[in-house]
């Protein structure tokens, strides 16, 4: 069996499912090492996984302190985006990646982190590319959002910095053009998405195979408490709020907003306090009686199957995971892959989107019981799980590894 070394970069989204492609891998014999960001070394080794850390930590204290980063209607500014990107410190990225690899036989990073090419490039380890993102393949529906000022400005000021991390590290100068195509490795690309959500057209990358998304059902001894077995227990059932690893900026007003909607509503509101921190606290000892409760890291497999309908900033694996549970959703869409997925929804007629700072308790109501609790976007949140619960993405995903190791 290989020795395979998995890897990623960012936030809870972007390693999630790829700890659940090392659980998948183990338990097909293979020696799986996970190198991750240091704030996902519990999550990696509670599945039972290796873990060594890689790269600087970046948890939910540090989200929060550049929240305003993750806020693109916010227009951050050049320094504050620029900064983010020097905190991936790349160099470290790559020492730390190019030691978690020693021995292996199979290099399998996220197309975010960009040391996994430079790995490849010196130590001629083979390697497997995996974009968790639709949204990075074009689309015979749209051409995608065209590049601002300011992104033309910032790709360039971040091609100079990796040229700069690169040439330190005795890698020669890459233009802007190849940086595009760096990340994707020639020998196979795993896009971990379905094409009953999007239907990319990668002709510029014939090595892409499109598996499915990459969902894990696995609970380990994990089971709901009481309290809110209880909470739940109720008709119609609850709405829940969640926006995962994304920091807000004003959570209480984002909090008290979504609860005085559910209240007008008559709905109880179940708030998962992710990395923003949505908790009591937030809403200034407001009091809720039994119409609110708060819960922490839970396995959203199990917990969208309990509510009626999905509030949450619109992040791939967020809005896959309730598609697949069958839920409308309301998408409050901050930046990066979040606005894309909010059109996919809309298209597919399971929710509805709003922008996140123009919203009022009226206006998060009336969308709510207009455009997402409503009989037709019920049955066609269905019909979309359907399509999405026949898929088996891990599996396909690792067949086609093994192929690979194969050869």
């Amino acid at each position: 069996m290989a020795r395979i070394v998995i890897t990623s970069a960012g936030t809870l989204g972007d390693f999630a499912p790829f700890v659940a492609l090392g659980r998948r891998l183990q338990a097909r014999g293979h020696r799986v090492r996970m190198a991750v960001n240091p704030a996902m070394l519990p999550l990696a080794e509670s599945a039972g996984l290796e873990a060594v850390p890689c790269g600087r930590l970046f948890g939910p204290a540090e989200a929060r302190e550049r929240a305003a980063v993750f806020d693109h209607w916010s227009r951050p500014s050049d320094e504050e985006i620029f900064n983010q990107w020097r905190d991936i410190e790349l160099g470290q990225n790559y020492f730390d990646l190019a030691g978690a690899c020693h021995g292996a036989d199979l290099l399998i990073a996220s197309t975010i982190q960009a040391a996994a090419p430079m790995v490849h490039e010196k130590s001629g380890i083979p390697w497997v590319s995996v974009s968790l993102l639709p949204m990075e393949f074009p689309h015979a529906d749209g051409p995608g959002e065209p590049l601002t000022e300011q992104d033309t400005r910032l790709w360039g000021e971040l091609v100079d910095y990796l040229n700069q991390t690169r040439t330190a590290l005795g890698f020669s100068c890459l233009s802007y053009h190849d940086w595009i195509s760096y990340r994707y490795s020639d020998l196979l690309v795993l896009l971990a998405s379905s094409s009953h959500f999007s239907q990319p057209i990668p002709d510029h990358l014939p090595q892409a195979r499109m598996t499915g998304f990459w969902f894990e059902s696995h609970l380990g001894n994990w089971s709901p408490d009481d309290e809110l077995l209880a909470f739940l227990d109720v008709v119609p059932k609850p709405l829940i709020l969640t926006f995962s690893s994304l920091p807000v900026q004003d959570a209480s007003r984002v909090l008290a907003l979504h609860v005085e909607a559910a209240a007008r509503l008559d709905r109880r509101l179940l708030v998962q306090q992710g990395w923003a921190h949505l908790d009591q606290q937030a809403l200034a000892n407001r009091a809720t009686g039994e119409r609110v409760f708060f819960v922490g890291p839970l396995p959203h497999a199990w917990l969208f199957q309990q509510v009626s309908a999905v509030i949450h900033h619109g992040g791939i694996g967020t809005t896959a995971q309730a598609m697949r549970c069958g839920r409308p959703m309301l998408v409050e869409p901050y930046g990066n892959d979040q606005f894309f997925n909010a059109r996919r929804i809309l298209a597919l007629g399971v929710g509805a989107a709003m922008h996140p700072h123009k919203l009022t308790v009226t206006g998060l109501a009336r969308v709510l019981e207009e455009k997402v609790l409503t009989a037709d976007v019920r049955r066609h949140a269905l019909e979309l799980a359907t399509g999405l619960q026949a898929e088996d993405g891990l599996t396909m995903a690792c067949d086609l590894i093994e192929q690979q190791l194969g050869h």
